[in-house]
């Protein structure tokens, strides 16, 4: 029987409003004629280049502290896009994506499951995140629903680390055999497969996942309210 159920955010409860998870909501504004090269494959990989950049597990203490992390990610992906970007559009990118609570949507299947699942199960939330994440979960109403919500910055781990599994299971008060976890990637579920919990991996139909894990798949919150 399942006591607690574990879900990531992005891609399970969340998607990007842009369509893709690098793309600043205020891009149009921000970059002028420039925002039509966002979507080019020499976009892409300066993006991918510059990935290291946002340490999501490193102490970054404060949405203040994301900014300034945020605003080091953009003046590099800026250097590689050759944008000539000034320090003033630097930041404005880097505090829409701290800031802006309109840059993720809340998939409609989300609270009216989490609200029945909480009648006879523990709930958490264990994601890969900056700390503007947990006003995230206030935003779209996701923080009343749990009873625990751990990011990486906090535990000073990304999954797969099992230090990440064993946080939020400890905080939960379960032991992993009596845990589900639902996440979209393929090296999280088999993470937590090799912690002992039982994962399920999410296939929002909207989000175009890098592998399908062998196992068990879902596309919505009513297939896994199914399997539980």
């Amino acid at each position: 029987m399942t006591k607690a159920l574990i879900l990531d955010l992005g891609g399970v409860c969340v998607g990007p409003s842009m369509g893709r998870w690098n793309i600043p909501v205020n891009a149009r504004e921000v970059l002028g004629p420039l925002a039509d090269g966002i979507l080019s494959p020499a976009y892409q990989g300066a993006c991918q280049a510059c990935n290291h950049l946002i340490d999501e597990a490193a102490p970054v203490a404060d949405e203040d502290a994301e900014v300034r992390m945020r605003a080091n990610y953009y003046a590099a992906v800026s250097e590689r896009m050759h944008w000539n970007l000034s320090p003033s559009q630097i930041f404005a990118l880097a505090n829409s994506d701290t800031r802006d609570d309109h840059r993720y949507f809340l998939y409609e299947d989300v609270l009216p499951f989490l609200r029945q699942w909480k009648k006879s199960m523990r709930l958490g939330v264990l994601s890969d995140a900056l700390p503007s994440l947990l006003r995230i979960l206030e935003h779209t109403g996701i923080a009343p629903e749990l009873d625990a919500a751990m990011i990486s910055v906090q535990i000073g781990a990304t999954k797969p680390d099992p230090r990440t599994f064993s946080a939020i299971v400890e905080k939960l008060r379960a032991q992993p055999e009596d845990c589900v976890f639902v996440d979209d990637r393929p090296r999280n579920i088999l993470g937590a497969r090799r912690f002992g919990i039982r994962a399920i991996q999410m296939l929002r139909p909207d989000l175009i996942p890098e592998a399908i894990c062998e196992g068990e798949t879902v596309r919505n919150f009513a297939e896994l309210d199914a399997m539980l």
